[in-house]
């Protein structure tokens, strides 16, 4: 569990290596948030050993692992190669003497339980761009244990290229997205604590544009609203706007917050946002959807995962940490 003070114990973190370039990012990104003190354990599970449904599990793990309760047993020369990837991962993204775990059958489901088993602080994982449709019949592992964990998941996106190991001189930028939900405020208080007032934080809300009066217009009934009104309602939305960024920023903890307010899409906006001002890491709430909802509509979260280059942090929408 995340510690109830900022940053006041070390970080326990549970790195997903699937033996692609999208792990070795996800572990090189989450080493260069948490650096050296953090606790790093890499998990392989091996999804062509499913042991069959009903039958007892056994704990196991390979030389020099990590034994989780909640593993599957492997076989010697799975082990072999699940120790071969976790090792390549750890090199490459410069993790000393991280723990391993190695795991056979659902992917999604092993990590998730190898994070309660272990009580860590947050999953990383690399995710992959999908379209709506593939959605509805192949959902990656990583998308899958965003939209399932009830523990905070740093996300990487495939293609995305962390800079240097070197964390900025002036720290870690924390960017917090908030739609002035229950969410987003659990969000920006699992920020601070995970983060720490070493970082410095962002808090960024995008509002709606301003109405077009004539967006709606017809032959016969004309506008619905003219431009003293639609002035008025963008003048209404950005004063709301002011008002959840400056509650978002009071959740996050006695530090200077840099409070700004966009408007336009919410995920394309919030990507270029966190883009343009070079955050470390983009930490948004989850919505919370499941089921044929989710895998039909998503959730920003999840949109947000598909296009942002930076790594995002998503908090369960039922997170208490």
């Amino acid at each position: 569990m995340v510690a109830e003070g900022p940053a006041s114990q070390r970080r326990k973190i549970l790195v997903a290596v699937d033996g692609s370039d999208g792990s070795e990012l996800a572990a090189e990104a989450a080493h260069r948030l948490f650096g050296d003190s953090a606790e790093y354990v890499l998990i392989n599970v091996d999804v062509g050993s499913s042991t069959p449904l009903g039958d007892p599990l056994v704990a196991g793990s390979v030389p020099g692992s990590v034994s989780s309760g909640s593993a599957w047993p492997v076989s010697a020369s799975s082990g072999s190669e699940s120790r071969r990837l976790m090792d390549a991962v750890a090199e490459h993204a410069q993790l000393d003497h991280p723990g391993t775990l190695s795991a056979t059958g659902d992917a999604a489901a092993a990590i998730m339980d190898a994070a309660h088993e272990h009580a860590v602080d947050m999953i990383v994982v690399g995710v992959h761009d999908r379209s709506w449709f593939s959605r509805l019949f192949d959902r990656s592992t990583g998308r899958h244990i965003v939209g399932s964990s009830d523990v905070p998941v740093l996300a990487v996106r495939h293609g995305h290229q962390t800079t240097s190991p070197t964390v900025h001189a002036d720290g870690l930028l924390v960017m917090v997205a908030t739609d002035g939900s229950a969410a987003s405020l659990d969000a920006a208080r699992t920020a601070w604590r995970i983060f720490g007032p070493q970082a410095r934080y962002e808090v960024v809300h995008v509002a709606p544009e301003r109405p077009d009066p004539n967006a709606d217009a017809t032959g016969f009934a004309g506008p619905l609203i003219d431009d003293e009104e639609a002035d008025e309602i963008e003048r209404e939305t950005l004063v709301n706007a002011d008002a959840v960024v400056a509650e978002t920023a009071q959740a996050i903890g006695p530090v200077p917050i840099t409070e700004t307010v966009v408007t336009g899409d919410p995920v394309r906006r919030l990507c270029d946002r966190a883009e343009e001002a070079q955050a470390d890491v983009l930490v948004i709430g989850s919505s919370g959807l499941s089921g044929v909802l989710h895998v039909l509509l998503g959730s920003i979260s999840e949109h947000v995962l598909a296009r942002c280059e930076v790594p995002v942090l998503v908090v369960p929408a039922d997170s208490r940490r």
